[in-house]
């Protein structure tokens, strides 16, 4: 299925309609399409973004995304 690019991949709408045992749930709406997905937790939140935003190639190859290394100095 070919997926129609869109000028801003990256423009969310997050509804949050609860949030209890100190997290969030509610719904997440990708703007350019309409389409919408449930959450239960921040990261499930985190990671719906994150796969929309990847499934339109965005950020670009060139973008640096920070994670989490062994090799980072532990503030030493």
């Amino acid at each position: 299925m070919a997926i129609k690019m869109v000028k801003r991949p990256a423009e969310f709408m997050v509804n949050v309609l609860l949030s209890g045992n100190n997290d969030l749930q509610g719904f997440l709406e990708f703007v350019p399409s309409g389409e919408t997905a449930e959450f239960s937790s921040l990261m499930e939140l985190m990671t719906l973004m994150q796969a929309k935003i990847t499934q339109y190639g965005f950020p670009q190859s060139t973008t640096t995304i920070r994670t989490w290394d062994e090799k980072t100095d532990q503030g030493k």
